[in-house]
């Protein structure tokens, strides 16, 4: 019978106490609320840097689609409301390569263009800057209504198109815009709709008369 209660003692003593416990938790709380802000900053960037790099892909396509097919190439900026994501405002949340409706010798507010890729949707939560300081063509090209349906996650969706011509070259140049100013910033929706540039962001500029893109992730 002592040698049990000897062994129930030892097992008491070495259990760790409800302060013991209280200390641990409170510890690891703090770490973790430490650590948390540099996690879901790494994950924005991430998300950032890879919704980036894939605009600047799609533009270049679009150079491509121009220059290999002969043909003018509307590189659209679709401008809508986030219906997944209730609370959010109306931002430039994807991009689409359409045949120009010109060529089609089809002008006037009935004429569609054709759809030459699928439509490139920015992930949560990112958008595309629409001012001047952020994207300066934005806040230059006329804005046309998604006349062809092409946004299927709005209820309505407007947009904003440069042309690419055969040669390679833009319209860009055409709407007051020189070389510097023609490009276009992405980042996270709750900071770059303040209207300034964010610390982390992602910049894509098309050079007006090439038609080439560069890119700048600081």
């Amino acid at each position: 019978m002592s040698k049990l209660r000897s062994q129930v003692r030892r097992k008491c003593q070495s259990a760790f106490t409800l302060i013991e416990l209280m200390v641990v938790v409170g510890v690891i709380a703090l770490v973790t609320a430490a650590i948390a802000p540099m996690v879901f900053s790494t994950m924005a960037s991430t998300r950032i840097t890879s919704a980036g790099e894939t605009l600047a892909s799609q533009i270049a396509l679009g150079h491509q689609l121009a220059v290999s097919g002969n043909q003018e190439v509307e590189v659209r900026f679709y401008q809508y409301e986030d219906i997944n994501s209730p609370g959010s405002g109306t931002g430039y949340r994807a991009v689409a390569m359409v045949r120009a409706s010109t060529v089609f010798g089809t002008t006037g507010s009935g004429a569609l263009g054709q759809l030459l890729t699928e439509p490139f949707y920015m992930p949560s939560g990112i958008v595309i800057g629409e001012n001047a300081k952020l994207s300066p063509p934005l806040s230059k090209l006329s804005p046309e209504s998604d006349k062809e349906g092409i946004i299927k996650k709005a209820r309505s969706a407007t947009y904003r198109a440069f042309h690419f011509y055969p040669n390679g070259s833009t319209d860009l140049n055409q709407h007051s815009l020189v070389a510097n100013q023609c490009y276009f910033t992405l980042g996270e929706e709750r900071l770059i709709s303040k209207g300034d540039i964010p610390k982390n962001f992602y910049a894509v500029q098309v050079d007006p008369y090439t038609g080439r893109t560069a890119t700048y992730r600081p």
